[in-house]
């Protein structure tokens, strides 16, 4: 390890080429939701956040609305370690319509609504989005899988 690298006038660099990113740039990637970024001021690279709460109280339906708000210009991989690509995808159209997931899951739409969800669809393929729903992956999986995709499409998030 070059000793130069962790010198304080190297970090002085460094922290100087960030401020610039930061005015050239901006803040990191926007969640789509305003106050989560004032308290985070966006997502950067380099960064990790984490999301966490007791159970129940909407941690994954947070994390995919994140992760469907930047891959309308980011490339996303998505794991999900407890629900299925299928269900995770009616919860996507479900917050974007508007329309209560209940509804489509007992087949109340009325003809509107049908044709509501069915174009917000239509339009989901168009996201830069894989979602990967295998239970029980470790985080060598995780990573493994993430450097496979990465060669074929770059990740971004």
């Amino acid at each position: 390890m070059d000793q130069n690298e962790n010198s304080m006038q190297n970090i002085v660099s460094k922290t100087i080429d960030y401020i610039h990113d930061v005015n050239i740039n901006g803040t990191g990637l926007s969640s789509g939701f305003e106050s989560l970024d004032a308290l985070t001021s966006g997502f950067r690279q380099g960064s990790l956040n984490v999301i966490a709460g007791r159970p129940s109280m909407g941690k994954s339906t947070l994390a995919l609305n994140i992760a469907n708000h930047l891959s309308s210009t980011k490339n996303v991989l998505f794991f999900s370690l407890e629900m299925t690509q299928v269900q995770l995808m009616l919860k996507i159209i479900s917050g974007e319509t508007n329309i209560p997931l209940y509804k489509v899951e007992r087949n109340q739409l009325s003809d509107n609504e049908e044709e509501i969800f069915y174009k917000a669809l239509a339009q989901a393929g168009n996201k830069s989005m894989n979602i990967i729903d295998k239970g029980g992956l470790g985080l060598k999986d995780v990573c493994s899988i993430t450097r496979k995709m990465n060669v074929e499409r770059k990740v971004d998030v």
